[in-house]
């Protein structure tokens, strides 16, 4: 039994071994994100709760990358009160900085972990779906026409590319708003594209 289990762990150490030299970190294999390389990113933004888009420029790092961007998010809330669908749009400008946590080495997928922080506005009803009434009853609930959000936000993100200069991206975001009248805690989850500059 004593053997089996050492030729096992043997077995494993010559998996695991070529596995972490592919999978590790250097600075020295930088094709796909060579340092201060640009892009473009843009794409759909989804929850149970919501759906919006994404657009962001950045640029790489040596151990990952910084994006700037944009980010519209229109929430369906159920307000009992009323037994109503209230919608709310949320538009943000937002700065993250991203982590490299591993990578094969060609550099062609990438996972990233980093936060961001993000200021913007809500607005209720943007779209004027609600009766006059109905608005009246929402608003005596607590609800604004309009909010002013701020926050800051856990990311992760998985970064494929399928050849030199695009790629596609699988993002998760938990956004910390203040602010807001909807709930402070959120989650989100966006698959976009990439675009070398």
């Amino acid at each position: 039994m004593h053997k089996m289990f050492c030729a096992m762990r043997r077995s494993l150490s010559l998996l695991l071994v070529p596995a972490l030299c592919f999978l590790c970190i250097s600075n020295a294999h930088g094709q796909r994100t060579v340092y201060g390389q640009r892009f473009i990113t843009a794409g759909p933004v989804c929850s149970f709760t919501s759906v919006g888009g994404l657009a962001g420029f950045g640029a790489y790092t040596y151990d990952g990358y910084w994006n700037a961007g944009l980010r519209v998010v229109n929430r369906a809330r159920y307000e009992s009160n009323t037994g109503e669908v209230v919608s709310f749009l949320r538009c943000d400008g937002s700065f993250a900085r991203y982590h490299r946590l591993v990578s094969t080495s060609d550099r062609r997928l990438n996972v990233y972990g980093g936060g961001d922080v993000f200021i913007g506005w809500e607005f209720m009803d943007p779209f004027q779906m609600l009766d006059q009434s109905v608005q009246v009853a929402v608003k005596s609930a607590g609800y604004h026409d309009t909010r002013f959000v701020y926050g800051l936000s856990a990311l992760a993100e998985a970064e494929y590319y399928i050849n030199d200069i695009f790629g596609l991206v699988l993002g998760f975001r938990m956004p910390v708003a203040f602010g807001t009248d909807l709930s402070n805690i959120g989650a989100e989850v966006s698959l976009a594209v990439r675009f070398w500059l």
